[in-house]
């Protein structure tokens, strides 16, 4: 049951973590200027587009490859947060157990 409702958290903050996705964006601001993106964002938001795709697999391989570029950064606590959202989405329960631990250690 404590896994379940875990499950469906993690899943939702999955998706809540990096909001909108896209491969080389320009956001739009208030004013409706737009905004270039860092690197790492783009990243980032091709990983999550592929976790809603349900390639998995390739999100993880996206996750991992953003947090070996940005080791000890902030960039990287949140590519192993996805790494562990991906694998909960995937059904590894164990993995993204074991992924979720790391980005809060």
């Amino acid at each position: 049951m404590i896994l379940g409702m875990f499950r469906v958290m993690l899943v939702a903050w999955c998706f809540l973590l990096v909001p909108g996705c896209g491969q080389e964006t320009t956001r739009k601001d208030a004013g409706g200027q737009g905004q270039a993106t860092s690197l790492p964002q783009r990243e980032t938001e091709r990983g999550i587009e592929l976790m809603k795709s349900r390639e998995y697999a390739a999100a993880i391989e996206c996750f991992r490859a953003l947090m070996e570029k940005h080791p000890g950064t902030g960039v990287a606590t949140v590519a192993i947060y996805n790494i562990a959202c991906a694998y909960a989405l995937s059904g590894e329960r164990e993995k993204s157990l074991q992924w979720l631990q790391k980005s809060v250690a």
